[in-house]
């Protein structure tokens, strides 16, 4: 299959899911993206060193996966393109955050943990958009802005961006 082929089937395969009869497709896209924001906020706004508070924010994820009955599987595929930048760029933290941490009798290089901590982050933050988009249609999304008051043109600009 062509890369454009492939891109076509994608995006409607992911259409298809959103577009499904089930009770989480059909709560308002507003509380669902908001949701989402705040769930990204608060990823974000953790330490580089809080490896344990950060493992708790798993539960939003796991919950949704269940809850709207996605495959894990489909997610990792997605997560293949945006793990290695991730990856990519918490690599160096252990060459340049050489603050030791203690756990117990143990010391630990404070960049391993950083490292930790950025790529759960970043695969915490795409799992959240992944279950806004397979769980809301582009239409939803694009509705719960204009009820955010965003300017007309940026959302039809999101929109075209993601037909087209």
């Amino acid at each position: 299959m062509s890369k454009i082929s492939n891109a076509i089937y994608e995006i409607h395969h992911m259409d298809t899911i959103a577009a499904r009869d089930q009770w989480v497709n059909q709560i308002h896209p507003l509380v669902k993206f908001v949701l989402t924001i705040t769930y990204i906020a608060v990823v974000v706004s953790f330490s580089k060193y809080d490896l344990i508070g950060l493992m708790g924010m798993v539960v939003y994820p796991l919950a949704g996966f269940i809850l709207a009955d996605l495959s894990f599987t489909d997610s990792l595929k997605r997560l293949r393109i945006v793990l290695p930048l991730v990856c990519l760029i918490g690599i160096w933290n252990p060459f340049f955050d050489r603050v030791p941490i203690q756990f117990g009798d143990i010391a630990i290089n404070g960049g391993v943990i950083s490292m930790l901590t950025l790529i759960l982050k970043g695969i915490f933050t795409v799992l959240a958009a992944y279950l806004l988009i397979a769980t809301t249609t582009i239409e939803k999304i694009c509705y719960s802005l204009h009820l955010l008051h965003l300017p007309e043109i940026l959302i039809t600009q999101f929109m075209l961006t993601y037909r087209y």
